[in-house]
């Protein structure tokens, strides 16, 4: 999940991208069957890189229970679009 809102965050800047490094942290455990909520944020880049963070958030509880922080690099590769991919 942080991977794809970062990824959607960066497209979003216009870059067209692969995760070059992702770092989690999980924060509280998740019940299951608990609605969660994923938030995504992508920076300028620098040197073709992306730099981009995610945050999942518990919806009932408020609660944050993974975060993340990501590089993600742009490339020449024809990547599918996002409304094409399969999920």
């Amino acid at each position: 999940m942080l991977d794809d809102a970062m990824w959607y965050a960066v497209y979003s800047l216009g870059g067209m991208t692969v995760t070059g490094s992702l770092e989690v942290r999980y924060r509280r455990p998740v019940r299951p069957g608990e609605g969660l909520l994923v938030f995504g944020e992508a920076f300028s880049p620098r040197h073709r890189v992306f730099p981009a963070r995610a945050v999942v958030v518990a919806a009932e509880r408020g609660e944050a229970v993974a975060e993340g922080e990501g590089r993600f690099r742009e490339t020449e590769m024809l990547l599918p679009q996002p409304w094409s991919m399969p999920g």
